[in-house]
């Protein structure tokens, strides 16, 4: 796997690359025990865990300080983020107490001592740890819901000035999902940044490239926001 030919993180890579994939192989082999993901192979794992989580870099411009992922699952695309910043602090929202165990145990296995795990719905987190309220620089969501359902997910956790929600989804979205999106977003005082688009290696014996894509919203300040939808 080589990330930074796709283009997800900058050309000195290797060493944040190492560490995902340290956790990648830890996570495998806890999936023995704990159903963390339906992936065995462990290319197919690097591609289409690790290394679409990585691109997450191609939604932001500097080092975030704190991230937020929620429905973490199996650990990414927080671990990406713990991976590629050492010196954020990253917490993994999982709410099935098995599965953030595994994620805890992976994390120290694999020297990710960025990364810390809370056992709860992603819905409860402002009311059971209110001091995570408005201090995410980026909350990461990766099949977890739908565009709309993470907004309110996410709303309470970022902090007020530029800071951006990602999440991933496949090349189609419904106009549906979109639309609902879009109003979730406007009625919070977040602004749509252009889409993300881009292509993962075939895996498994696949012929084409899986296209896949980053919807990005971002904290805009009250008054801006309040003038462009005045005219």
């Amino acid at each position: 796997m080589c990330a930074a030919d796709a283009g997800a993180i900058p050309d000195d890579g290797h060493a944040l690359v190492h560490r995902a994939i340290g956790y990648l192989d830890a996570m495998l082999a806890a999936n023995a025990h704990v159903n963390l993901t339906a992936i065995r192979d462990r290319d197919a794992a690097c591609v289409l865990h690790a290394l679409d989580s990585l691109m997450v870099h191609a939604a932001l411009e500097t080092p975030p300080r704190i991230v937020i992922d929620l429905g973490s699952g199996n650990g990414f695309p927080g671990v990406a983020a713990a991976a590629s910043w050492p010196d954020a602090h990253v917490i993994c929202i999982e709410r099935t107490q098995k599965k953030a165990r595994a994620i805890t145990e992976c994390a120290a296995a694999s020297g990710l001592s960025n990364l810390e795990v809370v056992a709860l719905d992603a819905a409860q987190v402002p009311a059971r740890v209110p001091g995570l309220c408005d201090r995410a620089d980026v909350v990461l969501s990766r099949a977890m819901a739908d565009l709309a359902t993470v907004v309110r997910y996410a709303v309470p956790l970022l902090a007020r000035d530029a800071a951006r929600l990602v999440q991933w989804k496949s090349q189609d979205i419904s106009r549906n999902e979109r639309e609902a999106g879009e109003r979730a977003a406007a009625e919070s005082w977040l602004g749509v940044r252009p889409d993300i688009l881009y292509p993962l290696p075939p895996v498994q014996g696949e012929s084409e490239h899986r296209v896949r894509r980053l919807v990005v919203y971002e904290r805009v300040r009250r008054a801006a926001s309040h003038r462009r939808s005045s005219r």
